[in-house]
């Protein structure tokens, strides 16, 4: 079982992931999100994060963009040392290969705010971009108006049952997760992985070390320790 905790912002909160031991962590470059970081203070946090792994299972450290371009966020993983880039905005496919021309070690996880009722066409989203560049995963969200992630809200547990009724890129579920809910949402929704962000908060950006644990320890019991990583494709 793959986990993320998402939305870090000090170094503080890195040991915090680091020491619960989840699979990668998620930085936040959206200027509009309570959880933004910049391009200095993500490359410290980083470099936190990276005494976890090992030369054989390296964390992921993934940078959430939201309709950023291209060459900003090619600029930002060089300088922060990502490994992996989250889409989670309107980026179109074309942007998306484009990053991928530019930057091909970089892994890509493709993010969509869905809802039962538009699933259709998000699941086209996804058939289709996977036939123009590698996905390491797709990332389901609540979908929230006027929101880019981060609000709570869960998923309809429909979703993932209908993305997985067909061979599509590893999921990795999001969206209202918590310590106390992610082992029934496993159980029930069987994803690749999972993403949390306020479920394991004090504040905005700020992790609480026991609720990190937590949240790794009950995402995994069910489905084996937390050692997956995007590159394992």
């Amino acid at each position: 079982m793959w986990t993320k905790i998402c939305g870090v912002t000090t170094t503080e909160s890195a040991r915090a992931v680091r020491d619960a031991g989840a699979s990668a962590v998620g930085l936040n470059f959206f200027s509009e999100s309570k959880r933004f970081i910049s391009v200095s203070a993500a490359a410290e946090i980083a470099n936190v994060f990276r005494t976890h792994g090992t030369k054989t299972s390296p964390p992921d450290i993934v940078g959430v963009f939201v309709n950023s371009e291209v060459t900003d966020i090619a600029r930002t993983s060089d300088e922060v040392g990502l490994t992996a880039v989250q889409f989670h905005g309107d980026e179109t496919q074309d942007l998306i290969c484009r990053l991928h021309d530019a930057r091909p070690n970089l892994l890509i996880i493709r993010a969509l705010r869905v809802s039962l009722e538009r699933l259709d066409e998000y699941m086209r989203t996804i058939d289709d971009l996977q036939k123009r560049v590698p996905l390491a995963a797709c990332l389901l969200d609540a979908f929230v108006a006027g929101e880019f992630g981060g609000t709570g809200m869960t998923v309809d547990l429909r979703i993932p049952a209908l993305y997985l009724q067909q061979t599509r890129p590893r999921l990795i579920l999001a969206g209202g997760l918590t310590p106390e809910n992610v082992a029934g949402i496993v159980e029930q929704a069987n994803p690749w992985g999972v993403d949390t962000a306020s479920g394991v908060e004090t504040s905005p950006g700020i992790k609480h070390p026991d609720r990190c644990a937590m949240f790794v320890y009950e995402a995994t019991k069910l489905r084996g320790p937390s050692g997956q990583r995007l590159a394992s494709c």
